[in-house]
C-alpha cells in the first residue's frame, strides 16, 4: 500500500490533481473535509475565517498532527478494499512526519505549485463557499497556510509539479508520477 500526500498553497491545483487520480480508481481522503466536518458538528458556518480558527483550535487542543490522526482512521477503512490512498491537503511538517512514521517507507509527498496571481484567480472562479472573496482574504488564507508550514513541506516534497496553465497537463503529470512510484 502506498499513501500519496498532495500539498500546495490555495488554488495551486490540488483538487484537480486529486480528481485525476480518482478517475483512475484511487480513493481520496481530504484533510480539509476533516476540518469542515468539525465546523459543521460545532454549528459553525463554513467560511475561510471559521475554518482557519477551527483548524488552529484542533491543533492547539490535540496537537499539530490531529487532523492527520483523524485521517488515519479513514485510511484504515479505505485500505481494507484498496491498495493505495491519496491524502489531499497536507499542511504541516508534523502531518508529514506523522504519515512518514505511521506508513514508513510507503508515504510519498507530491507538491503542486503555481504563481500567486494564478492561484487567486482560480479560487475566485471556483467559488466554493470557503474560498476568499477578495485579495485580502486570499492573502490572509495564504499567510495562515504558510504559518502552518505548507511552504516548508512543498520544499521537501518527493515530487513537484508546476501548474501554471492547462488542466490536462496537470492531470497527465500527476498520473505519470503516481505510476512511477516504487
Amino acid at each position: 500500500m502506498k499513501l500519496i500526500g498532495i500539498s500546495g498553497l490555495p488554488g495551486a491545483g490540488k483538487g484537480t490533481a486529486v480528481e485525476a487520480l480518482k478517475k483512475i480508481g484511487l480513493p481520496i481522503i481530504n484533510m480539509g473535509n476533516i476540518v469542515r466536518d468539525e465546523a459543521q458538528s460545532l454549528g459553525f458556518k463554513i467560511t475561510p475565517n471559521n475554518l482557519g480558527k477551527i483548524s488552529l483550535s484542533l491543533r492547539e487542543k490535540y496537537g499539530d498532527e490531529e487532523v492527520a490522526k483523524r485521517c488515519s482512521k479513514e485510511i484504515r477503512k479505505v485500505t481494507k478494499s484498496s491498495s493505495d490512498v491519496i491524502i489531499e491537503g497536507i499542511r504541516s511538517l508534523q502531518e508529514v512526519l506523522y504519515f512518514k512514521t505511521k506508513f514508513e517507507g510507503n508515504f510519498f509527498l507530491i507538491a503542486i505549485k503555481a504563481e500567486s496571481n494564478i492561484r487567486f484567480e482560480r479560487l475566485k472562479n471556483r467559488n466554493r463557499e470557503d474560498d476568499p472573496q477578495n485579495r485580502e482574504e486570499f492573502d490572509d488564507r495564504e499567510k495562515r497556510e504558510i504559518d502552518y508550514g505548507v511552504q516548508s513541506i512543498i520544499d521537501m516534497a518527493d515530487y513537484t509539479i508546476i501548474n501554471q496553465v492547462r488542466v490536462l497537463d496537470l492531470e497527465k503529470k500527476i498520473i505519470e508520477i503516481y505510476r512511477r512510484l516504487p
